[in-house]
């Protein structure tokens, strides 16, 4: 049983996803955006490490078990609006609506890869930093 934190990915739907609704608003030079919480601590993937768990899973016969497909790291939400305007150069007021991210949620999410790394002999090869470097590439592409 595979369970799954956030991914992120270049092409991500712009409208349900915090970072490319971020990177989107970079591409689009918007001067404000609208956001909820942002003092929420969560776990993100890139989906390129994830694609590798993913084939080292299939591979892996003898795999079992409940595996979190996660980095095991947490990362708060405004600290993320802060790396995507400072890689950016493009710096936008955020706009707080508390009926954006789906209601009640728990102030940390993050999910334990121990398992996953036990199991793969993988570990996440891109930090956040990575991903949000590779998001802003491919939109001026």
């Amino acid at each position: 049983v595979l369970n799954s934190f956030i991914h992120i990915f270049s092409g991500q739907n712009v409208e349900n996803f915090f970072l490319p609704k971020l990177i989107n608003a970079v591409h689009n030079r918007e001067s404000k955006i609208t956001l909820g919480n942002t003092n929420l601590v969560r776990d993100f993937s890139d989906v390129r490490d994830i694609s590798s768990y993913y084939r080292a899973l299939v591979m892996n016969h003898e795999a079992n078990g409940i595996i979190n497909l996660c980095s095991g790291r947490g990362y708060l939400l405004g600290e993320i609006v802060e790396e995507v305007q400072r890689l950016s150069g493009h710096y936008f007021d955020i706009e707080k609506d508390d009926s954006l991210g789906g209601g009640l949620q728990s102030k940390t999410q993050i999910g334990s890869n121990e398992k996953l790394i036990q199991v793969t002999g993988l570990l996440p090869q891109y930090s956040i930093t990575d991903t949000i470097r590779w998001m802003l590439e491919s939109m001026s592409s």
